[in-house]
């Protein structure tokens, strides 16, 4: 039975070796990847379906912050899943077994208090989903949810138009999802898996994913896919298209699933 596709974006006419290894995860677990882009890419994952992002989102829109186009991932993430449905994942997201959910709509935290973003499925339409493109579309409107500190920087961006007054994830990333999902509650109407499903090496941790510290370990019985972190990797300046480590963690899968690669 063919599975259920999973939809990217992609920012840039390249990816390093860690997106195509994530793609390529998807593709290996039987699961057809949906790229969104903006332009042709070099040295995509052969089976990788690319498709026009200018019918979601048009490029005149794309905006940095920081230096990443992290926020603007967040845009169109809500937008393609209020349009469309289905199931979402960042590009460094690494799929250990295919997914067999049959909830209509799943989340997963990263810890005990915080939700990510980095995978998602919602059918259209979904309450969460509109409820966290309208913070992406409003990043100053004030939720009723919004913490007191939250409330105080919205209100200065909107005197001084300020965009740094407004911190990493805080208007449409995981800590405005977690936010949302705990105050609408039942209203949600989604299913909140554990961390050991998607996030089962803590961002403070990302380094063990790419040193041997993991070799020999194995992972929790309901690991469907392990975030790999790529905003850390960013932050520290870290080459994504440098050979991995064979004995790591991510150098272990990517013999496994791109053993083609520096052949291409």
């Amino acid at each position: 039975m063919n599975k259920d596709p999973i939809q990217m974006v992609w920012v840039g006419d390249s990816i390093s070796r860690l997106e195509y290894l994530c793609m390529r995860s998807f593709i290996a677990n039987g699961h057809p990847v949906h790229l969104y882009t903006y332009s042709q890419i070099d040295r995509l994952p052969k089976d990788v379906l690319s498709f026009d992002a200018n019918e979601i989102i048009p490029k005149e829109q794309i905006f940095l912050y920081k230096g990443s186009y992290a926020l603007f991932a967040d845009f169109f993430r809500w937008t393609l899943l209020a349009l469309k449905g289905g199931y979402y994942c960042d590009t460094d997201m690494l799929c250990i077994r295919p997914f067999e959910f049959e909830e209509d709509s799943v989340i997963g935290k990263q810890s005990h208090d915080m939700i990510n973003s980095a995978f998602l499925k919602f059918p259209p339409q979904h309450p969460i989903v509109l409820e966290m493109l309208d913070c992406a579309l409003n990043p100053n409107k004030i939720k009723p949810y919004d913490t007191r500190r939250i409330k105080r920087k919205k209100i200065l961006k909107k005197l001084f138009n300020n965009t740094k007054q407004i911190g990493w994830g805080e208007t449409s990333g995981p800590p405005a999802l977690t936010r949302a999902v705990n105050y609408m509650g039942q209203q949600a109407n989604c299913s909140l898996k554990d961390f050991t499903y998607f996030y089962p090496v803590d961002c403070g941790n990302f380094n063990s994913l790419f040193d041997e510290t993991l070799t020999g370990e194995k992972l929790y019985k309901n690991t469907y896919v392990v975030h790999l972190w790529n905003e850390m990797l960013r932050r520290g300046n870290i080459d994504k298209n440098k050979p991995f480590n064979p004995d790591s963690f991510v150098g272990q899968y990517f013999s496994l699933y791109c053993p083609e690669y520096d052949s291409l």
